[in-house]
């Protein structure tokens, strides 16, 4: 399930942020001495952002370029990796950091994509045998970032925004901010104290980690738990089905965050036509063997239905299942109109059942 979260409501140090995510669009902008002006939406959005949050330590840079623009109806990007300036229309340039050419390089790109509007074509993307590696590559990398839940092994969504170029699917990846507390708690499970402090010093993470409060409630009342005399068998059952839920509730759910994406666009080359939002629901570990997973949940169909395509990636054990859910857009969920892709091979099978058997053989990582 891709959750979409308000993070208003749940993380405030990032829900002050000022910086969303504007909706895709073509631009149509005349170039300057050879080189396309950049997106109003880097300039307008980008940069102040990056002055503001220090952005990798490029905010004092990025502060200085305000400057500079300020008054200027546009600018140009010029150069390449490593050797980047920007240039108005007077032909004035400001020399610009490899990191910030480079970033501003990225972003501008991400603004600059056409839609991707045909199924046809993604299906045939997502079929091509570099497709079905990527996705291969993908449900690996999951696998290997699996986590014990103290009841069992959960196996992580992962997620992103995807284009395509020239034929070929390319699933950029956002890492969700989740994962590395997953770990912590994980390695932690049965020590109360270690848990505290990774609740205080991971806050926003573990807020939106468990945003019910769980665990968080339970560390709270453990210490009068044990004034009390509660034995210790009772208060330690309690805290690792607490656990269990946090890890196999959060290892279910993908969070697509402004944050990250603001990262993730600037440290990523993109290129082609964009697609939108993907994200995977990946194998179910039980005996023996991976398990497939299910379709898109209702909150898939929600996100589709006010951002556009929310592509699911469903693990099955001899293939995958792709639901194209832009159909929904500006309309109401329903399961009818979602448009399925599936791949089977044997090659998949065997593939995933030694990637399961060198796993479970080693076993449980934590």
């Amino acid at each position: 399930m891709l959750a979409a979260l308000l993070l208003a409501l749940c993380v405030p140090a990032l829900a002050q942020s000022d910086w969303q995510p504007p909706r895709l669009e073509l631009s149509r902008l005349s170039p300057i001495t050879g080189a396309a002006p950049l997106h109003p939406t880097v300039m307008e959005a980008a940069l102040p952002r990056m002055a503001a949050q220090d952005f990798r330590g490029l905010g004092a840079e990025a502060a200085q370029v305000l400057s500079w623009i300020q008054g200027k109806p546009r600018v140009a990007l010029r150069g390449r990796e490593g050797s980047w300036s920007l240039m108005d229309d007077s032909g004035a340039s400001l020399p610009l950091s490899p990191a910030l050419g480079a970033a501003l390089q990225h972003i501008d790109q991400y603004f600059k994509m056409a839609p991707a509007t045909s199924h046809e074509e993604l299906k045939a993307a997502l079929l091509s045998e570099a497709g079905v590696a990527s996705i291969v590559a993908l449900f690996d990398r999951a696998i290997a970032e699996r986590v014990d839940s103290g009841k069992g092994i959960a196996v992580p969504e992962l997620g992103g925004e995807a284009a395509l170029d020239g034929g070929r699917i390319i699933l950029h990846e956002m890492p969700d901010l989740t994962r590395p507390v997953m770990q912590l708690i994980s390695r932690s499970a049965k020590d109360p104290e270690a848990l505290a402090r990774i609740c205080a010093e991971h806050a926003a993470a573990v807020g939106v980690l468990d945003e019910h409060g769980l665990l968080r409630n339970l560390l709270k009342r453990m210490p009068e738990w044990e004034k009390r005399g509660i034995p210790l068998q009772q208060r330690e059952k309690t805290l690792a089905l607490t656990v269990s839920t946090v890890l196999e509730n959060g290892a279910g759910t993908y969070v697509f965050d402004p944050e990250t994406q603001f990262a993730a666009i600037l440290d990523q080359s993109w290129t082609g036509r964009y697609v939108g939002q993907w994200h995977t629901h990946p194998p179910h570990p039980a005996a023996g063997a991976f398990q497939g997973s299910e379709g898109p949940s209702g909150p898939d169909m929600d996100i589709a239905v006010a951002s556009g395509q929310n592509l699911v990636l469903a693990f099955q054990t001899d293939g995958f299942d792709a639901y194209d859910l832009s159909p929904l857009e500006n309309g109401q969920p329903d399961l009818s109109k979602i448009l399925k892709i599936s791949y089977r091979s044997a090659a998949w099978r065997r593939h995933f059942q030694a990637v399961y058997d060198a796993a479970f053989k080693a076993g449980p990582r934590s």
